[in-house]
């Protein structure tokens, strides 16, 4: 199993997902065979979302999609009314475990966002 070193701070992307937590906890995979993975496990999530159909990770959240609708704005360069037509967007709900991490890491005053736990 993974144990994850100090803090560390930023934004996760594909590269350090990968490199950073696939091929330490799965040793045996391939760089490419992680890459792959992950790439198929996204694409999974975008085909179900795009369905209109929620997925639950258990542990993270759940991710919904949901229509946001149509409404009235204004152009703030000019102040003229403008029509915002209705559009679909993503909803994300932490999960308990998720909620309860990050009012921890608040209440120490840090306002940045932890990628892993101290150890």
């Amino acid at each position: 199993m993974h144990t994850p070193p100090t803090k560390t701070f930023g934004y996760l992307n594909l590269q350090r997902l990968v490199g950073d937590t696939l091929l330490q906890d799965h040793p045996k995979l391939t760089r490419r065979q992680a890459a792959d993975a992950t790439d198929h496990a996204m694409a999974a999530l975008a085909a179900i979302l795009a369905r209109g159909e929620p997925v639950r990770i258990p542990g993270l959240g759940v991710f919904a999609p949901e229509m946001a609708k149509a409404r009235q704005g204004r152009n703030p360069a000019t102040g003229q009314a403008i029509d915002i037509p209705a559009r679909g967007r993503l909803k994300f709900r932490p999960s308990k475990a998720i909620r309860k991490a990050i009012a921890g890491f608040q209440e120490q005053g840090d306002t940045r966002t932890p990628l892993r736990q101290e150890s």
